[in-house]
């Protein structure tokens, strides 16, 4: 989602083996890896090179981390918070992973098992 596109096959198996090692580990873990994960993300080339806007990194983030279109409320409050410059896009990724929504996400995956 972060991206804006389809993973290679390759890199998305990798992906899925070290979650899979979070899972199996802790919510915590799973939370920790994920932030890391997607922070790569955003930190590469790849990105960076799609000069995206606080309003469409907003919307990256909704897609990637909560798996949803951003509601109205939601988008334009985290929108103002970065063009006012409040907290930076790092912390506001911060935000969506630590947020409940996405803990009740980590908990799913937490109950379903470890994968290996």
């Amino acid at each position: 989602g972060v991206l804006g596109g389809v993973p290679g096959a390759e890199g998305f198996n990798g992906w899925v083996v070290s979650m899979g090692k979070a899972q199996c580990t802790s919510g915590q873990a799973i939370q920790a890896f994920s932030f890391q994960m997607v922070l790569g993300f955003l930190k590469c080339m790849e990105y960076s090179l799609r000069n995206r806007s606080h309003e469409e990194y907003v919307e990256d983030l909704y897609d990637g981390i909560l798996r949803r279109g951003a509601d109205p409320e939601g988008f334009t409050y985290w929108a103002n918070i970065l063009n006012d410059q409040v907290y930076t896009r790092e912390q506001i990724l911060q935000s969506f992973v630590d947020s409940p929504e996405f803990q009740f996400r980590v908990q799913q995956v937490t109950s379903a098992g470890g994968i290996q």
